[in-house]
Order: structure tokens, then C-alpha cells, then sequence
């Protein structure tokens, strides 16, 4: 039985409760200990049986909250921007498909129509902004990108022009090894700012690949890169006994290809949408995934990502470092079977993303 004392305790980490105890922070330090709720609020939400796209925009909405209100923070310090400008998030980020596990990934493009005389200025305006932003973001928990793809970087606090030019440049000259560099690019959302200038980015970008089309054609060969670690025999492959965590798979990786499928075929079809689950009911709705394969892809990625939130969930609670990696003995019987059906059914879907892009299924 639950009392009223754990009613209230629960009351008290709802994701409606939290975000609002973010907008209401005074400082940086203030939402760090705020944020610090976050996983019990999700392993309660995870317990209640609620879906993992549920779970993942509470996690997503927390973080946007965050960026809004450490702008704002930045602003007062620094003055209002000398010009328009945009915050977007990028990756897993960009995608609202955050879990527990996450550093940040983000970029500014602000409005270039300011005379060449200003422009130094303005730059230095938005980078002292993402500077601070950015290492606020890492003391609260969102630990800097190892690729330092940040604001913070000045290749990624560019104005539009710039930006438009990156995508034209990748779109037209990529080779397939700068792929795994550059998808991250491609998921890309607005979280503070001029979203009409996202969206002319957006545009832009659609009209360039269509000057090129073996572009997607490169996206999609990328999606190949990742293949879900089950076995020729049907066994699913761990990491080597002399690895640290041996025993285990990265459950981030597995679940790689479903988002690459769903990258591919969006850009190839006009599909503006950034999350996963969205760019694939987008397709269905046009006819590009049948039925069958909508509701496969709808549940292979639901699966995978409560198992992901699960576990994450439980390394938070027991105080241990979060990660994405899953102990196979740890899973349950029914989890090691559903999880070999899982990946095989993934084989399926790659199969199916290279008879489309290439006539072949090997």
C-alpha cells in the first residue's frame, strides 16, 4: 500500500513539480541540486509502466528547461544578444531521446545580416554566452562533449551563413568515413531563440542533398556501420573477458541502428522531425514503412530503451557511476530471449535499408 507520505514524496519529484523548481531557480547551483531528483522521478515514472518516449521527454523537457534558464542567467550577466540568435541542441539531445546518461552537445547560429564591422563583436557576445552556458551545463551534470561539439567551440557558435555552408560543404564533398563525425549534425533542434532561422537551416539543408543524392545514400550506408552484437549462431556477444566490464554490451550501440534507419529515410523523404519515433510514424503515414514493419520498428525501440532506462535507473539508486552498459547475466531469462529476437529483427530491418537504397540485401 502506498501512504499519503509517499503520495506526497512522489507529488514532490513530478516532472511537472521539477521543471517548475527550475524555472524558479536563482542560480547555477540551484538547479544542480534540483536536477539531483531526476532519477528517483524517473524510476518512479519507469515503475509505473510508463512508455519510454514518456520517460525520455520528461528527461528531455528537464534539460530544455535547464538551457532556458542558464541563458537567461548568461544574459543577465552579459547584456541582451546584439542580434538574433538560436540555441539548438544536437544528437541524442536534439532528438529528445535523452536517458540518465548524457553529455551535452550543442551550437549557436545567430543572424548574419549585422555590418562586417560588428561582426567580431557579436561573435565574442555568443561565445562568452556559450562559455558560461556550457561549463554551468558540466557542473550541474551534463558533462562536456569529448568531441567538444559545444557553443563553446567557435567552429559551433557560427552565424547562419556559416552554418549553411558547413551543410552544403558535407552534403556535397562527405566521404564515408567523415559520417560518423558529421550524423550528429543532422539531428538538430531549437531550444531557445529564432526558430524560423532553424527552420530556413532546415530547408536549406534538404535543398542541398537534393542537388546530391548520393548524400543519403552515405547516410545510409553509415546505418550499416552499426549491427547489434548477436552472434552467427544467435548468441549475443559481450565484451572480452579482459575488458573492465566484461560480460556486458552497450545497449546505446544496439539500439544505433533503428535511429540511423530512421535518420536515412527522414532526410531522403522530407521528414522534418527529429526524434526516432516521430521520423518513423512519419514514414508510415506516407507509406514508406508498411504496417508490419512500423509497428516491429515501434517495439524493438520501445523495448530497448526501457531496458536501457531500467538499468541506468537502478545504477543511479544503488549510487553507482550511469552508463549504457548491460550485464547479460544480469537480464532475466524472458529478457535474454525477447533481447536475441530484438536484434535479429534489427538484421531485418538493415537488410531491408540496403534492398531499398541498393537493390541487394548482402
Amino acid at each position: 500500500m502506498i501512504n499519503r507520505a509517499d503520495l506526497l514524496k512522489i507529488q514532490g519529484y513530478s516532472a511537472v513539480s521539477l521543471v517548475q523548481s527550475i524555472q524558479s531557480a536563482e542560480s547555477p547551483e540551484e538547479i544542480r541540486q534540483r536536477r539531483e531528483k531526476l532519477p528517483m522521478l524517473i524510476k518512479a515514472v519507469l515503475d509505473s509502466g510508463t512508455r519510454p518516449r514518456n520517460v525520455t521527454r520528461i528527461i528531455s523537457n528537464l534539460s530544455d528547461a535547464i538551457i532556458r534558464k542558464l541563458l537567461h542567467f548568461a544574459m543577465a550577466e552579459l547584456g541582451d544578444p546584439p542580434t538574433r540568435f538560436a540555441f539548438i541542441t544536437l544528437g541524442s539531445v536534439g532528438r529528445e531521446e535523452q536517458t540518465l546518461c548524457t553529455d551535452q552537445d550543442n551550437a549557436i547560429l545567430f543572424d548574419d545580416t549585422v555590418p562586417e564591422s560588428q561582426m567580431d563583436e557579436v561573435r565574442q557576445y555568443f561565445l562568452a554566452m556559450a562559455e558560461k552556458v556550457c561549463a554551468w551545463l558540466d557542473d550541474i551534470g551534463y558533462s562536456y562533449c569529448p568531441g567538444k561539439i559545444m557553443a563553446q567551440n567557435p567552429d559551433w557558435c557560427q552565424p547562419l551563413s556559416t552554418w549553411k555552408r558547413y551543410f552544403t560543404t558535407w552534403v556535397h564533398t562527405a566521404e564515408p568515413q567523415d559520417m560518423l563525425e558529421i550524423n550528429i549534425f543532422f539531428d538538430f533542434r531549437c531550444v531557445y531563440g529564432e526558430r524560423s532561422m532553424v527552420e530556413e537551416l532546415r530547408e536549406h539543408i534538404q535543398g542541398e542533398w537534393q542537388q546530391n543524392p548520393l548524400f543519403i545514400y552515405l547516410l545510409a550506408e553509415n546505418a550499416f556501420r552499426y549491427k547489434p552484437p548477436i552472434g552467427l549462431f544467435g548468441n549475443i556477444m559481450t565484451s572480452s573477458p579482459k575488458d573492465e566490464q566484461q560480460g556486458s554490451f552497450d545497449i546505446k550501440d544496439a539500439m544505433m541502428p533503428v535511429v540511423n534507419i530512421a535518420r536515412a529515410q527522414a532526410l531522403r523523404y522530407g521528414v522534418g522531425e527529429t526524434h526516432t519515433l516521430d521520423r518513423i510514424q512519419r514514414l508510415h503515414e506516407r507509406g514508406i514503412f508498411k504496417e508490419s514493419e512500423y509497428s516491429e520498428m515501434l517495439l524493438v525501440y520501445d523495448f530497448l530503451m526501457q531496458l536501457r532506462l531500467k538499468y541506468q535507473a537502478l545504477e543511479a539508486k544503488e549510487g553507482l557511476p550511469i552508463d549504457n552498459l548491460i550485464q547479460l547475466k544480469s537480464l532475466t531469462h524472458i529478457e535474454q530471449m525477447t533481447l536475441k529476437n530484438v536484434f535479429n529483427k534489427i538484421n531485418d530491418f538493415l537488410a531491408k535499408l540496403r534492398q531499398d537504397f541498393t537493390g541487394r540485401t548482402q
